[in-house]
């Protein structure tokens, strides 16, 4: 004879009830949402207090359809893997870990200045920093480290690394250029074949001007 299999569904529900009360409370949860009879006799009311909700998001993000997403513990959300600093998402706050629980995203921790301006993090692999003037976190463009503010991708002072505000050269942290933006080597290339078109009357190839652009001749 093949072997029985006997499911949770197929218990007398009194044998269902005592199991249910050893039941965490994330796990209580997800059982009342898997059919119409479990909603009827499971005893529990929706996540109401922090400490409620944030046991159940903790329980809900190991789930495989949640994969992609993580819990902030201060706004109680499920967020995506961009929304948290690099290091939140590793190692001790990593999901299943010791301090998953004290994992916070970016926007709550710049709301409440865990992140201070001229702050550098690292989101995705790409180094971000929070801009002290616009309040806005910068991934690209470049950020002077003594004013702790940023700077457009293209400024004058840009072609001798100088804060546009202090003049300092040696504390402008270039934090790259966006993809599919033209580099500024495009640019001076564009310039100086321009100059030479004008000159000559006809175009030069851009290989004539690349060692020139490299030396700083321009």
């Amino acid at each position: 004879m093949g072997s029985i299999t006997t499911t949770l569904l197929d218990l007398p529900t009194e044998l269902q009830l005592y199991i249910i009360q050893f039941l965490d409370y994330p796990s209580s949860v997800a059982l009342l949402q898997t059919n119409r009879r479990f909603r009827t006799i499971v005893p529990i009311e929706p996540p109401t207090t922090g400490e409620q909700k944030l046991s159940y998001l903790l329980a809900m993000e190991l789930w495989p359809k949640y994969t992609h997403l993580f819990s902030c513990n201060i706004c109680l959300k499920l967020r995506a893997r961009n929304a948290f600093a690099d290091k939140q998402l590793r190692a001790r706050r990593g999901k299943g870990h010791i301090e998953s629980g004290r994992r916070f995203c970016l926007d709550c921790g710049c709301c409440h200045r865990m992140y201070q301006p001229g702050h550098f993090l690292m989101v995705g692999g790409q180094e971000e920093v929070l801009c002290a003037i616009c309040r806005e976190r910068c991934r690209y463009g470049r950020y002077c480290t003594y004013c702790r503010m940023c700077e457009p991708l293209f400024s004058p002072d840009e072609l001798e690394g100088r804060c546009a505000r202090c003049r300092h050269k040696d504390l402008v942290k270039d934090l790259g250029k966006p993809p599919g933006e033209f580099q500024i080597e495009d640019m001076l290339m564009a310039m100086k074949m321009s100059e030479f078109e004008d000159i000559n009357g006809f175009i030069g190839s851009p290989e004539w001007f690349e060692e020139d652009i490299a030396h700083g001749n321009f």
